[in-house]
């Protein structure tokens, strides 16, 4: 028995280059239509997909990352052609093509407004990530009290005096480096937003999932327009310039669909 797998909500378009897509396990994506929105879907096995056993499933990673990469790409697929996506997070499925034909016609208002804001926009991701002695070190030379203390340290004879006065400067720099950190990351996150249509933040990332030596700081998300897009990318370059020289290092991608833009 078939259930039927819905990817995302998409503006329906009269484009001639409407690319065939397969889905998951290779089966063909329709797109169900009512008005002038429309839902696209794919058959899968009620084996693999039912409630019963899809939570079982979900903890299986050998069957998991295929299928969620299937997912991304049907919606980057209908994305291709479509003036405007609402992406449908995974797993979510209906009993027939009936169904889903329901859930349109339900949920036709709720659909339009949120195509309505994502129309000709994607998502794009700005991570920034911090090389700490390099910032520490911006902040040393740039902040006066640090930079007393650290003269008057020189004087010192004491070995004791030394000790605590070294941890007297490690514990300001560190304080003044969170505040420094804040202040420049949203300097950052603000510049950026005015090229969007929309900016918010996601999770940050440890070392081991980045796999990089640097510190995530800051993981931006925005949505921005097609006429926008080439000012936005410039913005992002020029920030990355701009504060590369205190161990500033940014990571870009898009365009998305709009994941973080639509709440259903």
């Amino acid at each position: 028995m078939n259930l039927y797998y819905l990817y995302c909500i998409n503006e329906l378009s009269q484009s001639p280059d409407r690319p065939e897509i397969q889905g998951i396990n290779k089966k063909r994506v329709s797109v169900l239509a009512h008005r002038d929105i429309g839902a696209a879907v794919s058959p899968v096995s009620s084996s693999e997909f039912n409630q019963n056993k899809i939570k079982e499933k979900l903890q299986d990673m050998k069957w998991i990352e295929p299928k969620v990469r299937d997912h991304e790409r049907v919606i980057e697929g209908i994305v291709s052609y479509s003036p405007s996506v609402v992406p449908m997070r995974f797993g979510i499925v209906y009993q027939s093509q009936k169904q889903v034909q329901k859930v349109l016609e339900a949920n036709y208002l709720k659909f339009k407004k949120l195509l309505d804001k994502v129309k000709h926009a994607n998502e794009w991701s700005v991570k920034v990530y911090m090389n700490n002695k390099f910032f520490f070190d911006f902040i040393k030379n740039q902040d006066k009290e640090i930079k007393q203390l650290t003269k008057r340290l020189k004087g010192l004879k004491s070995e004791g005096e030394r000790y605590f006065l070294e941890k007297k400067i490690e514990d300001i720099t560190k304080n003044k480096a969170q505040q420094g950190a804040q202040k420049y990351l949203t300097t950052i996150f603000n510049k950026l937003k005015k090229y969007a249509r929309q900016g918010t933040t996601a999770q940050i990332f440890p070392k081991k999932l980045t796999q990089k030596d640097a510190d995530m700081v800051l993981n931006a998300v925005y949505l921005v327009g097609g006429n926008n897009r080439a000012g936005f990318q410039k913005a992002v370059r020029d920030a990355s310039g701009e504060f590369k020289s205190i161990g500033l290092t940014f990571e870009t991608s898009g365009p998305w669909p709009a994941y973080h833009f639509v709440k259903l």
